[in-house]
């Protein structure tokens, strides 16, 4: 269905007055309830949806995982073999041939000023985090990224793992490089990455 970001922050954290910070972020503050993701949150932390649009699908975060898809030429191979074995002509293969280079021609256009848009992207969620957690009402924050096939409240999310990290050791790459169903907990330097 589409990427969602969700995101954690402590029970004492003011949502209220962090609604001006993360609106001036594109950032959402819309408490859910998901009960796979609340195991792994200490008991008056809080759990929302950051999405301001429909989806997440364009988010830059992960990015680096994603990648374009792209098919090795042994595998291109293969398939004109098969083609040929089905009875086209070269003519008709040539011709998909072009079809599929103008096809790839245009997904790595596509591609290349997806990445250039996520550079943006990558630096106003960094930047958002660096101003929630400098607030002094949130000691850490926590993303999580999901492909959703249902709702946000009722997927059923198998988190792999919740990962501390130094927002001060943080950069594009990192938010670029964040791996799916991984709770990643930010905290400044007086905030503890644990429960």
């Amino acid at each position: 269905m589409c990427y969602y970001i969700t995101m954690a922050l402590p029970g004492q954290a003011q949502l209220a007055a962090l609604a001006p910070v993360a609106q001036r972020h594109a950032i959402a503050l819309q408490p859910i309830k998901n009960a796979s993701v609340r195991r792994h949150l200490a008991a008056g932390d809080q759990y929302l949806l950051t999405t301001t649009s429909f989806c997440d699908c364009a988010t830059s975060l992960g990015d680096d995982r994603r990648g374009p898809s792209r098919k090795g030429d042994e595998t291109l191979l293969c398939k004109i073999e098969k083609l040929m074995r089905k009875g086209w002509s070269q003519t008709k293969v040539d011709r998909w041939l072009a079809e599929k280079r103008k096809t790839r021609l245009r997904d790595e256009r596509n591609y290349k000023e997806h990445l250039a848009a996520s550079a943006d992207d990558a630096e106003r969620w960094l930047a958002g985090l660096r101003e929630i957690l400098s607030t002094g009402g949130a000691p850490w924050v926590a993303l999580l990224l999901h492909w959703y096939d249902g709702g946000v409240d009722r997927e059923i999310i198998q988190v792999k793992r919740v990962e501390a990290v130094r927002l001060a050791e943080t950069t594009r790459a990192t938010l670029t490089g964040l791996e799916e169903d991984v709770l990643y907990r930010f905290h400044g330097p007086a905030g503890r990455a644990g429960r």
